[in-house]
């Protein structure tokens, strides 16, 4: 059986709860456990309450004060200090009210040209050279064959001629036919 706690309650009664392992009260009325090491101050100044009371002073932060409370809010967005995190949307709506007060963004415009990558490559760099790799006469016999509405036989062999004339074997798959006699 299971030893009791020992507590007496303030109406006189015990406690019937069970007595932890080789102590004589449960575990409401034991002692507290022993931590190593000395207690850890707990800071009175997180970080949440740091954004908070910077969301309720938004309103009446002194005109000079705003530039700087600016770059916190995107020193914070960087992530380089994990426990000084805000979230994007707060601190999207912090940011909005912000520079809506300020009337102007509070650093210059960068000055340096865009990076070359930011440049959008031309379409075809090759003007003369047709999209498609083609040649135009190709090209020519596609279009028509495409511009057909009906499909016939003699579309498909004008296409397969245009292309066994500029040197492309339509069937390479297949066995080629000898010209000469068979044996």
């Amino acid at each position: 059986m299971t030893p009791e706690c020992r507590f007496i309650l303030a109406n006189g009664r015990k406690c019937r709860g069970a007595a932890l392992r080789h102590l004589d009260f449960c575990r409401h009325h034991g002692p507290p456990p022993v931590l190593p090491g000395p207690p850890q101050p707990r800071n009175p100044f997180t970080a949440l309450k740091k954004w908070r009371s910077l969301g309720r002073s938004l309103r009446s932060l002194h005109p000079a004060e705003l530039p700087f409370a600016v770059y916190e809010i995107l020193d914070s967005l960087t992530g380089r200090n994990p426990s000084d995190r805000l979230a994007d949307r707060t601190a999207g709506r912090y940011l909005r009210a912000l520079l809506s007060q300020l009337r102007h963004v509070p650093f210059p415009r960068p000055a340096f040209p865009l990076p070359p990558a930011a440049v959008p490559a031309p379409r075809n760099p090759h003007p003369a050279a047709p999209a498609t790799g083609l040649p135009p006469e190709l090209r020519a016999a596609v279009h028509a064959f495409n511009a057909n509405p009906t499909f016939d036989n003699r579309s498909l062999d004008a296409l397969i001629a245009a292309f066994a004339k500029a040197g492309f074997d339509p069937n390479p798959a297949a066995p080629r036919a000898s010209t000469g006699s068979r044996p």
